[in-house]
């Protein structure tokens, strides 16, 4: 692909090369610089520190481990900036739902708890740079499959209708059980996705 653009870089082939070749290996560097700055925003972290590789390394890897839902998992975070039993059991259940034992997510979110309002901001302001920055509805694959299906086979546009309404407004609070938030059921999993879904 890089060859087709190569003329719109510089006229002289071997220049336009050397050029691509140095905008592509920065690339790492940039991609890290971003995708860090937007996991620290999703913790409600404001500014880097070197212990913070490790807390959201270990996050990522007990949520690989035991098969955690991506969005709910940071979206239930500011629910849990106050450390009680109820808001530890919610968030261990609905993040790590496959877990028998939730010590280690216990053990992160004390972590996570001591880090975040180490920072010089309110409750308040942590929470709402949680809640604007993870969104509590996302087009899930087996929601959109959902809302063609009723579409093309049965001619019921209500759930497809239901669904663009919703999604307009992703970081509204809605009901922790609200099954649009949820992840599929196994039974509703999609094992392939095309570009246009």
């Amino acid at each position: 692909m890089a060859e087709t653009l190569l003329f719109l870089i510089d006229e002289n082939s071997e220049k336009a090369i050397k050029k691509a070749e140095d905008i592509l290996e920065s690339f790492p560097e940039k991609f890290d610089h971003y995708w860090v700055s937007n996991i620290l925003a999703k913790l409600g972290i404001k500014k880097f520190e070197e212990t913070d590789q490790a807390l959201f390394s270990s996050l990522f890897s007990m949520m690989e481990d035991q098969g955690s839902d991506f969005t709910n998992t940071f979206r239930l975070l500011p629910y849990v900036l106050k450390d009680t039993i109820g808001n530890n059991r919610i968030w261990c259940k609905a993040s790590h739902p496959n877990s028998k034992n939730n010590s280690d997510g216990l053990k992160w979110l004390k972590s996570w708890r001591k880090r975040v309002t180490s920072q010089n901001l309110t409750h308040k302001e942590i929470v709402v740079s949680l809640k604007s920055t993870n969104p509590s509805l996302i087009p899930r694959n087996h929601l959109v499959e959902k809302a063609i299906v009723n579409a093309v086979h049965e001619n019921d546009f209500s759930f497809f209708n239901l669904i663009c309404e919703e999604i307009k407004t992703p970081f509204l609070d809605r009901k922790l059980l609200n099954p649009n938030t949820q992840p599929p059921k196994q039974h509703e999993v999609i094992e392939k996705t095309f570009c246009g879904t």
